[in-house]
């Protein structure tokens, strides 16, 4: 018997109100049964048109799910029925956000802050429009109004980070993350963000372990970190981690230049020039795809070739694209 329907009868011996189905349906969607959570919170819409918490939920899910704008369409009425409760103002604000629409966002935010001056997350959401907008002063500056409101707050340190970050002002933004695993040493953001700040200071071996501390916390993470953490092994020499965590990344068309620019540096470094050449080359092609900049070229029937020298020139595109693609 599974987890799921040993749990769920249970959930419902709570009843038939508004809450306990709102609450039913909370359950239900953090067993992964968002179909199921879905059914339920519509069939209470249908019976109560004007429900607050229906439409913040529902729309709760479509955002997990990803559908942004239905996910707005469903904050927005809550909005209408309850307009001086800020929780569905903030979701709208947090979705804008995820659409890349910055302006939408802060004129969400800024609204949150006239119901209610003391919500932290406007503030922060504040702070995240701002970096959007590359107004990275102004986007620290609400999130120190943030801090001002709850000092534990992280992911108003996080945004700070970032800001910094943007602005060349890496100290500082390694000072923030620091603060914030501090206060939270399960911080995944935290660590992945300090790993990435140590790449860019080309301080391997802190990055090796700041990352090396994110997957521990969340071994499922984006390929990102784990790509971090093979340049990292790699530039210490660790080319038998190098290779065993590479292999690990689950690779999608947005990351084949990466992966193979890194299969490319491992190669370099253990002598397999000819291997490097190769890897830098698909690197080089994959990221420019589409443009016909490059012809291809046969590296089956091509004789006499200077790998050494072939391997350095795709290198040296290879880095630079893969860098642009990254940006």
């Amino acid at each position: 018997m599974t987890t799921s329907s040993k749990f769920t009868p249970k959930v419902k011996q709570l009843g038939k109100s508004e809450q306990s189905r709102i609450k039913l349906s909370f359950s239900l969607a953090k067993e992964g049964r968002l179909a199921e959570a879905m059914a339920e919170l519509e069939a209470l819409l249908e019976e109560n048109p004007s429900s607050f918490s229906a439409h913040v939920a529902i729309g709760n899910l479509l955002y997990r799910q990803k559908a942004y704008d239905e996910a707005l369409s469903h904050y927005q009425k809550a909005i209408q029925i309850e307009p001086k409760k800020p929780q569905a103002i903030l979701k709208a604000g947090v979705t804008y956000l995820r659409k890349n629409e910055a302006d939408k966002a802060t004129a969400q935010f800024q609204n949150a802050l006239k119901v209610s001056p003391k919500a932290h997350q406007a503030f922060v959401g504040l702070g995240q429009a701002f970096v959007l907008k590359e107004k990275y002063e102004e986007a620290v500056q609400q999130c120190r109004k943030a801090l001002m409101l709850n000092p534990r707050l992280n992911q108003a340190r996080q945004v700070m980070a970032q800001a910094y970050v943007k602005m060349g002002k890496l100290d500082d933004a390694t000072a923030e993350l620091k603060t914030a695993i501090n206060y939270k040493a399960d911080n995944f953001s935290g660590y992945a963000q300090l790993g990435r700040i140590y790449l860019t200071q080309q301080d391997y071996g802190a990055a090796r372990e700041a990352l090396e501390e994110a997957l521990k916390l969340k071994p499922e993470a984006k390929p990102g970190v784990r790509l971090g953490l093979v340049q990292a092994l790699i530039a210490e020499e660790k080319l038998g981690e190098a290779t065993e965590t590479l292999k690990q990344v689950n690779q999608s068309n947005r990351l084949a230049p990466i992966v193979h620019k890194l299969w490319g540096d491992i190669y370099t470094a253990q002598g397999l020039t000819k291997e490097a050449a190769e890897e830098y080359r698909a690197a080089t092609l994959l990221a420019k795809e589409g443009d016909g900049a490059l012809e291809e070229l046969d590296m089956e029937t091509v004789e006499d070739i200077d790998w050494e020298e072939m391997a350095d020139s795709y290198r040296e595109s290879a880095t630079s694209l893969v860098a642009s693609r990254l940006n």
